[in-house]
């Protein structure tokens, strides 16, 4: 089963007004951010990390499993039946080395990249991806209850992030799934019982709140 790694992604730069300051920090916790023009970018590499092999005239596609050698698409069938087909009724024109020895791309990357919305908080003091995982998920899970959408509707993501002087650390992240973004995650950054019945700010175990307005 092919699944896709964690995306790339930019924070965003135009940051909402929710506060006095427009990025929300605590000089020992952490700092959140979020806007709508963040850019996400998901991508597979394949089950070994070698991409893929396409077939530029069918777009049968395959995972491959080596840097070099022959690749599995050498006399494949096409996609469809109505497709073209080589001289022997059966094989694709584009699985024929000897007659189309360019119709086969190999070693590619699928992706997607989207304009969004994204919500970033750093957090100084995490130096667990598992712990900014566990994280990110609850925020979007709070976003989620404080707007009774689906939580499938938000994508989630634990960068490493770097800030000078300090150990690694990781971020929590939660975006949009939709393109263009849905305003979703921007309840994150709000600051906590801004609206009514809202759930309060997370906090850490022993600690005051990830972040305040």
């Amino acid at each position: 089963m092919l699944i896709p790694h964690p995306p790339w992604y930019t924070s965003p730069t135009n940051l909402p007004h929710h506060g006095p300051a427009p990025l929300k920090s605590d000089r020992l916790l952490g700092r959140v951010r979020s806007g709508p023009d963040g850019v996400v970018f998901w991508f597979n590499p394949g089950t070994d990390g070698q991409g893929f092999e396409i077939c530029l005239h069918c777009g049968r596609t395959a995972a491959e499993t080596a840097p070099d050698g022959p690749g599995s698409l050498a006399g494949h069938q096409p996609l469809r039946r109505w497709m073209p087909r080589a001289e022997d009724g059966r094989t694709c024109t584009g699985g024929v080395p000897n007659v189309s020895p360019f119709a086969v791309a190999g070693h590619l990357w699928l992706g997607q990249e989207i304009c969004t919305d994204v919500c970033e908080v750093q957090l100084y003091g995490c130096e667990s991806r598992q712990v900014a995982l566990t994280i990110a998920l609850a925020l979007r899970e709070i976003a989620a209850r404080r707007l009774g959408v689906d939580s499938d509707e938000m994508g989630f993501a634990a960068p490493e992030a770097s800030r000078s002087g300090l150990a690694r650390n990781y971020s929590a992240v939660v975006l949009d799934r939709a393109s263009g973004g849905a305003g979703f995650v921007d309840t994150i950054a709000r600051p906590s019982g801004s609206a009514r019945g809202s759930p309060p700010t997370p906090r850490l175990h022993g600690a005051g709140p990830l972040w305040r307005p």
